[in-house]
């Protein structure tokens, strides 16, 4: 008897293929089900995205020529793939559109892929490729901010955020294996990164040297088949990287997202006078913890630095301070820059400083330009009276100006504080024959708010229903949590300007829950305009 192959088609029928099936010698040989071929399962022939060319990439729908250059300009930047994921920062590409095309592309030599075959996670891959570090203390998961948590290998900032978003709804892990109910994570995952987490903080949370020898030999899954491959020991000249991300390749992701990140058109350019006459700018704002892991994100540092050299912005005062060493980081990157946009910008003194007090619940902290037009020299930095400091985190710091001494009292008040407590503390500061400013954060009750503007010999700058948040929330204040009030002696230095700075604030490379372009803060900076000297008043 012939040797028949047979095609099922989706109307069941089927036709003999004997006369094209010549290779078959031993027809006698059963033909296994393996080889059977159904009409009504595609194949699609994947595109390597790391070695593929403008042609191949036009190849899959919704790509278009602009795209596919965009696709290959950003491999150059970053040096290859690591997973398909990473196309999700393509200008042009986005979320719902990688979603769509995403069973189209691979990061291997794989040819092909039937359509009913799922695709795998292409982290379950890229696993084995070794130009990773592990982090030296383990991460506990239910204390570590999304940066943190993105210093483990395996972890992306959108499984950084699914972790939040589940401990902030459902309270602390009990155990690490809690971590399979989010979607993002399953069991294969979960065994790659448990061994650089923990519940809680211990002094001995170190990984320890016979753990890394039990995971010399690391299984390596891809489509279904594992294998096992030793994996080579570290070299201690490697580079520090984030998230399993060379340093270097760091830099040029951030360099690309900084292209795409706009700063704001700038109409007029501050150049520390007012009609030809010294003037300088104070500002006010609150980073919200601000936090050495926060400082170290390349767009946080960027639009920070930019804000203050764009603005010319001589003394920034600054509420919800962690650490000191963020400060530092601003400083040394005002100083010496690293960044191109912060390089790029001529009017700046690179003479910033920075000055802290530290309090048991949150920090308050200054950045200022030692030498600026107007050369700013700290005299002396204090806490607050005693009478106040029970109320509010308060700090005091005197500035020189030229020959002009300022007096800056920088305030977060409580939210369990009293008005009136607060009301007659402040006003006997602002009885004083020097030129004294009230700024900080009052967001904890808008009835501060009301004391400030009820204060005597003195004046609130900027209007109380002037908003200063950049969400649109129904929750938060419909008044302006951070202020200025200015007594009478500093009102004669007044310019009349002021303002509060509402653009600039986000970038590309900061985390904003499960997505990109994050904002440094949800509070927008605030400022104020003084001549150096009083009879320059206009």
């Amino acid at each position: 008897m012939g040797l028949q192959m047979s095609v099922f088609r989706k109307n069941g029928r089927r036709k003999n293929r004997l006369s094209r099936l010549q290779f078959f010698t031993n027809k006698k040989k059963i033909l296994s089900h393996t080889f059977a071929l159904h009409d009504d399962e595609q194949i699609v022939e994947l595109v390597n995205i790391n070695t593929s060319d403008e042609n191949e990439l036009l190849k899959v729908p919704e790509i278009d020529i602009e795209l596919s250059r965009n696709i290959m300009k950003h491999r150059r930047t970053i040096g290859y793939y690591q997973k398909v994921e990473d196309l999700v920062v393509v200008p042009g590409m986005g979320a719902e559109r990688l979603n769509r095309i995403r069973h189209h592309f691979s990061i291997s030599n794989k040819s092909v892929m039937r359509s009913s075959l799922q695709s795998f996670d292409s982290l379950k891959s890229v696993d084995s490729q070794i130009l990773l570090t592990k982090p030296n203390k383990l991460i506990n998961v239910n204390m570590s901010s999304i940066f943190e948590l993105q210093m483990v290998h395996g972890i992306t900032q959108e499984i950084a955020a699914a972790i939040i978003d589940y401990r902030n709804k459902k309270g602390p892990f009990k155990q690490l294996d809690d971590l399979r109910k989010i979607k993002c994570i399953d069991h294969i995952r979960l065994d790659n990164i448990r061994r650089y987490l923990s519940l809680q903080d211990h002094e001995d949370d170190s990984i320890s040297e016979t753990e890394e020898r039990r995971r010399h030999s690391a299984e390596i899954i891809s489509n279904g088949v594992s294998s096992f491959h030793e994996q080579p020991r570290k070299s201690s000249s490697t580079n520090g990287v984030t998230n399993g991300i060379n340093t270097a390749v760091l830099t040029d992701i951030y360099e690309l997202l900084s292209v795409y990140s706009s700063r704001p058109i700038i109409n007029e350019i501050f150049r520390h006078s007012r009609n030809g006459k010294p003037a300088f700018r104070v500002s006010s704002w609150n980073l919200q913890n601000f936090s050495l892991e926060k400082a170290s994100n390349l767009g946080v540092k960027e639009v920070v630095c930019r804000t203050l050299l764009e603005n010319g912005l001589s003394i920034l005062a600054i509420q919800n301070v962690e650490i000191g060493v963020a400060l530092k980081l601003i400083c040394e990157e005002l100083n010496n820059p690293s960044l191109q946009r912060i390089e790029e910008w001529k009017s700046n003194s690179r003479h910033w400083k920075y000055d802290m007090l530290e309090y048991e619940n949150g920090n308050l902290g200054f950045i200022y330009d030692g030498g600026g037009g107007n050369c700013t020299k700290l005299l002396s930095s204090e806490k607050g009276p005693p009478e106040l400091n029970q109320y509010c985190e308060a700090m005091v710091i005197n500035f020189e100006i030229s020959n002009s001494t300022l007096h800056i009292l920088n305030l977060k008040v409580k939210e369990e504080t009293k008005c009136t407590d607060v009301q007659e503390c402040v006003q006997k500061l602002l009885t004083s024959e020097t030129n004294y400013l009230i700024c900080g954060d009052f967001s904890s009750s808008t009835k501060h708010i009301d004391i400030l503007s009820n204060l005597e010999d003195s004046q609130l700058v900027l209007l109380k229903n002037t908003r200063n948040h950049l969400h649109s929330r129904t929750n938060i204040p419909k008044y302006c949590t951070s202020n200025f009030v200015i007594n009478a002696c500093l009102q004669k230095h007044f310019t009349g300007l002021h303002g509060v700075i509402r653009h600039g604030l986000t970038h590309l490379a900061i985390p904003s829950g499960w997505s990109w372009g994050g904002y440094v803060s949800s509070y927008c900076p605030i400022w104020v305009e003084f001549f150096v000297n009083p009879e320059e008043k206009l």
